[in-house]
């Protein structure tokens, strides 16, 4: 059994238009990525269900504490699985265990307005657009933190990944490249407090 530590990872959701969409745990392997379903994080649900009206909100609250709970405690269970588990999981019907080699057409983007309107999230710090055998994947990076993985760790990874998104300093987010205000070589800053 592998004991070493897990390889490092970040968070998307893969987005689709007709069936439900799905949050991952992308774990960054030498020779593969491992995408392990990592639980709902309750948004969506009360996204949807503030649309109901107050009754609609509360009982969307409610369901999306409980889903909150329930993928803490299954990314919990995440933490504490070897790099074998994390590949027999993989393995599992709804997660994907794709090797480098079988990623194509690879684009990193900032946030976009129109991807906020269709699926519901305007706070999401970036896009990852790829297709795996032929089949088309928007991938849909919740947090500045994991876009800045993704950013500096895909380029390494996977071939001919293009990156069309940099850190703008005075906007405090990732922007696309053409951006005037955006500066290449500053540090993407840990604290989220900002955004």
């Amino acid at each position: 059994m592998d004991t070493s530590p897990q390889p490092p990872f970040f968070h998307a959701k893969a987005c689709f238009t007709w069936s439900p969409n799905r949050n991952y745990r992308v774990f960054l392997d030498p020779d593969e990525l491992l995408l392990v379903e990592a639980g709902a994080n309750g948004s969506q649900t009360q996204a949807y269900a503030a649309a109901h009206g107050l009754l609609g909100a509360l009982i969307g609250a409610w369901i999306a504490s409980r889903q909150k709970k329930k993928a803490a405690q299954l990314r919990a269970r995440l933490d504490g699985l070897s790099v074998d588990g994390l590949r027999e999981r993989a393995e599992e019907q709804g997660n994907l265990r794709v090797p480098v080699a079988d990623f194509s057409e690879v684009r990193i983007e900032p946030p976009s307005f129109w991807h906020g309107v269709k699926y519901s999230n305007s706070t999401h710090a970036g896009i990852i657009y790829c297709q795996v055998h032929g089949k088309k994947y928007t991938l849909e990076l919740p947090t500045v933190e994991d876009m800045k993985i993704a950013v500096a760790a895909l380029p390494k990874l996977l071939p001919d990944v293009v990156v069309n998104a940099v850190w703008s300093v005075t906007k405090y987010k990732f922007v696309k490249k053409t951006w005037q205000g955006a500066m290449l070589d500053q540090p993407v800053p840990t604290s989220t407090h900002h955004l």
